[in-house]
């Protein structure tokens, strides 16, 4: 079963980064750090559910 609380603690904490870029107007920056963490969750919940 995902480690649903693991996903969330690694979400907000860079959807946290993520809207001090923006309020940097460091939007690329912005945009690479929250698909990372999107990239990097689906990752761990499908790993996560074929074990």
């Amino acid at each position: 079963m995902p480690d649903y609380e693991e996903m969330y603690h690694i979400l907000f904490n860079v959807i946290t980064d993520g809207l001090r870029e923006l309020e940097e107007n460091k939007i690329s920056d912005a945009m690479i750090l929250l698909a990372g963490a999107q990239m990097h969750c689906e990752e761990l919940y499908i790993r996560e559910g074929e074990a």
